[in-house]
């Protein structure tokens, strides 16, 4: 018949499930490949090789600081996930917290800028840290306490800085006599350690005993300047006295005259 297409019947038969398997392609995997024993054992190679290489080229291991310098300047999470890592590493590795800690010891030691900028730090910090304060307050009143060579360290220190430092000496009494004005207890337990002191010490008492005598001099002159001054004897006249003839130990001459009935 004129007009009919004759089409194979092979065309148009469906073919079996096992003849499309072999002959489709192959399924696309999904997802990161995994990493097979020979890309890892790649991968160690190459770690490997550039261990070496940054032991023996210097330049490298030079670029290699700058390249993550450059990327902790800029990188805040970098820098975070660095520092999270030493933290850890320290944590777990005694012996490294020990060789970091030494090693700064003996940098400190060799850079007073270092120094300098690390108690600047340490000052800021506790000036806006009260409770850092405290803690650096209890540590070293502990440490002072069961050290004695560093009690005897710091108090001699003090002495050469109280020496050489006549504002440090004033700042230091006006502090205590503010301190004593204020705390009865203080002034007792400073008493009672001044007699105790006397007692054991010959050479003190002397002191003491020196220093009253020419207070007591001293005032009794004043009052010999005022008395004299009341009869207008001229400062002259006044240094032409001889003072050894003054009876200072005269208990009448030394106390203040009363007015005429």
């Amino acid at each position: 018949m004129e007009g009919l297409v004759h089409t194979p019947l092979v065309s148009i038969m469906p073919s079996s499930s096992a003849a499309a398997a072999a002959t489709a392609a192959p399924a696309r995997q999904r997802g990161r490949p995994r990493t097979t024993e020979a890309e890892e054992a790649r991968k160690a190679k190459r770690a490997e090789a550039q261990r070496r290489r940054r032991a023996l080229d210097w330049e490298y291991r030079a670029k290699e600081a700058e390249a993550k310098r450059q990327k902790r300047a800029e990188d805040p999470e970098y820098r975070a996930m660095e520092a999270v890592a030493k933290r850890q590493y320290r944590a777990e590795h005694p012996e490294c917290r020990a060789a970091d800690n030494e090693a700064k010891r003996q940098k400190r030691n060799e850079d007073a800028q270092l120094r300098a900028r690390e108690a600047e730090m340490r000052r800021l910090q506790r000036q806006s840290d009260p409770e850092m304060r405290a803690r650096e307050a209890e540590i070293k009143r502990l440490k002072r306490s069961e050290d004695s060579e560093l009690r005897a360290r710091e108090a001699e220190m003090r002495r050469l800085q109280r020496q050489s430092d006549p504002e440090l000496r004033a700042r230091e009494a006006e502090v205590k006599r503010l301190k004593r004005s204020e705390d009865a207890e203080l002034r007792a337990r400073e008493a009672e350690l001044r007699r105790l002191q006397r007692q054991s010490d010959p050479e003190m008492r002397a002191r003491e005993a020196e220093v009253k005598r020419l207070r007591r001099r001293a005032e009794a002159e004043q009052r010999a300047r005022e008395r004299l001054g009341q009869h207008d004897i001229t400062v002259e006249g006044l240094q032409r006295i001889d003072a050894s003839n003054v009876p200072w130990q005269d208990d009448k001459f030394l106390q203040p005259a009363l007015p005429d009935d």
